[in-house]
């Protein structure tokens, strides 16, 4: 008797097969697999392509985040300047200017709603462009970067743009 439930359970299975309904390990990629990879990839295919308004909303998150490292530094050199805040906010230095930094892009994502996957990451990008970029700006505008801040700090942001240049020129 159990020999027969072993050749009917051989025969269901053989039919299947032979109809093409097999069951599918998990590592096989087959037709149930595909179906499946389809049907998302289809869905993708509707969703609409970025319009002309999203194109500018990227540029304008890269942008934001680049602007918003000049506003943090220009709103920390410009508040260090002035006297009777507390001691602590004065020993902050770079961390000062990062703080205001970070609070600059944090605003200008929530109103200009840049909180989208990709206009974030366009943000920070424009983030450490600026960052590590301020050097050769201020080398290329050695005029506006000593209107925007002190001559000083321009002519010492002006010799770190010329070290980036030095080291690129040697590197290639």
């Amino acid at each position: 008797m159990a020999m027969l439930d072993q050749q009917a359970v051989f025969a269901e299975r053989i039919g299947r097969i032979a109809a093409g309904r097999q069951f599918e390990h998990e590592d096989l990629v087959g037709y149930q697999t595909q179906t499946a990879y389809n049907r998302r990839a289809a869905r993708v295919a509707k969703r609409p392509k970025a319009g002309f308004s999203g194109r500018i909303m990227k540029m304008v998150a890269l942008a934001a985040g680049a602007g918003s490292v000049v506003l943090g530094k220009m709103a920390y050199f410009h508040l260090s300047q002035v006297q009777g805040l507390p001691k602590s906010f004065y020993d902050l230095e770079m961390r000062g200017m990062v703080l205001a930094t970070l609070l600059t892009a944090a605003i200008l994502t929530a109103v200009l709603r840049l909180n989208v996957q990709g206009r974030l990451a366009l943000v920070v990008m424009g983030l450490a462009a600026m960052f590590y970029g301020e050097g050769l700006v201020a080398l290329a505008q050695p005029g506006l970067w000593g209107a925007l801040f002190s001559p000083e700090y321009a002519s010492e942001m002006a010799a770190s743009g010329r070290a980036i240049l030095m080291n690129t020129a040697t590197a290639g």
